[in-house]
């Protein structure tokens, strides 16, 4: 009898570790999608709480390994840190949409006001900007498009997106982005300048998210070699902002820093700064 339990607590073990690792598979392959993350980071907790089971199992002498358990849980927070990462990103980029819209409503108010002062139409001041041969559809989509320009920077394909969720039609959103004067590779520059003020990124990592944001390879490239990184600083700032929520080994934090694409060099400035020796 004690042999037949012995087997099944290692039994049950064995399972805690299996379910912990699977947990963790399956939350780091959803923590890329934006936002649905959520999801997946939730799924990362529940399979931290099950390795933690697993491991007081372990520490109990009631089974053989939590080797299994231990890489659910790496898993599970390394998908957290991704998640939490990519999310902060998108809701930083929400105000400055939000701020354009409302500072384009209080141009077109300050317009009217103007107009009632000066006694002039506001078909007259769409006359003096504009060609006469544009429908008001095109105006007011090349409108919108200049005014997201001054706050933000926008792909050429990004930028159409933006204005089809505003409800411009894909033939006005086409003009619009076609003639509103912008230089593509400076917007991936001004993006990446963008991104580099609230977190930390690696040269290949922002690489990559220029291109998810609808950059060409070639408009990301041009942004990361003229931003102004210093890729030792930037591995420093993300190790930091990684130990504020979470313990890492220096081996642990170095494979982490190396996922996020940090050369090896990079990650033993930021072992050195931050005195993990």
């Amino acid at each position: 009898m004690g042999e037949d339990n012995l087997k099944q607590e290692i039994t049950g073990n064995d399972t805690f570790g299996i379910v912990t690792l699977i947990t963790g598979m399956l939350a780091l392959i959803g923590c890329w999608i934006p936002l649905l993350n959520i999801i997946s980071m939730i799924i990362a907790i529940s399979g931290l709480i099950i390795g933690i089971c697993s491991i007081v199992k372990f520490l109990n002498k009631r089974c053989r390994s939590c080797a299994l358990a231990i890489t659910g849980m790496i898993l599970s927070v390394i998908t957290i840190c991704i998640g939490s990462k990519i999310n902060s990103v998108i809701l930083n980029n929400f105000p400055e949409n939000f701020k354009s819209t409302s500072n384009l409503e209080q141009l077109s108010q300050n317009s009217n006001t103007s107009s009632k002062g000066s006694n002039t139409s506001s078909s007259d001041i769409v006359k003096s900007d504009m060609p006469t041969n544009l429908t008001l559809g095109q105006q007011n989509a090349l409108k919108k498009a200049k005014s997201y320009l001054e706050y933000s920077g926008f792909s050429r394909s990004g930028l159409i997106e933006q204005l089809k969720f505003e409800k411009f039609s894909s033939e006005d959103a086409e003009y619009a982005v076609n003639n509103c004067g912008a230089d593509w590779n400076e917007q991936a520059l001004k993006k990446a300048k963008s991104h580099l003020k609230y977190s930390g990124y690696s040269r290949s990592g922002l690489i990559e998210l220029l291109e998810f944001e609808k950059f060409s390879s070639e408009e990301a490239e041009y942004a990361v070699n003229n931003c102004g990184a210093n890729w030792n600083e930037e591995a420093l700032k993300t190790a930091k902002s990684h130990l504020k929520y979470s313990g890492y080994s220096r081996s642990g934090l170095i494979e982490l820093l190396k996922f996020e694409g940090f050369t090896q060099e990079q990650c033993e400035y930021a072992m050195k700064e931050i005195g993990y020796n």
